[in-house]
């Protein structure tokens, strides 16, 4: 499995969940996806973000609050929010299941 694993609401109902893939494979990726529902896509270049993180096993309460938080800081200090994007806000988790004690997971704001 890659890290980090991403989400992103696209609505109440659906999410968006993407995985890394390193450069040295996609550059000669020929895999066709076998459902319409799965992509591939690069990330764009020249992509801003700001990040919170924040340890343990994450909950969508926990993911919220630090997204909210972050936002407020980010208002406060002037910048300028790109919400609702391809790339904002995202929640990422680097960390297995199965993986106990030192968990980190991330918010991601795009900012101009």
């Amino acid at each position: 499995m890659t890290h980090p694993v991403i989400q992103q609401s696209n609505d109440t109902q659906n999410w968006l969940v993407s995985f890394f893939v390193p450069s040295a494979f996609s550059k000669n990726y020929d895999a066709v996806p076998k459902s319409d529902s799965i992509r591939i896509d690069q990330s764009p270049t020249g992509l801003k973000v700001a990040v919170s993180e924040f340890p343990g096993f994450a909950t969508e309460d926990e993911f919220k609050a630090s997204q909210a938080t972050l936002i407020a800081s980010l208002k406060a200090d002037g910048y300028t929010i790109k919400m609702n994007t391809r790339f904002s806000p995202v929640w990422a988790s680097y960390d297995s299941p199965f993986t106990l004690f030192n968990r980190h997971n991330e918010v991601w704001i795009e900012v101009a």
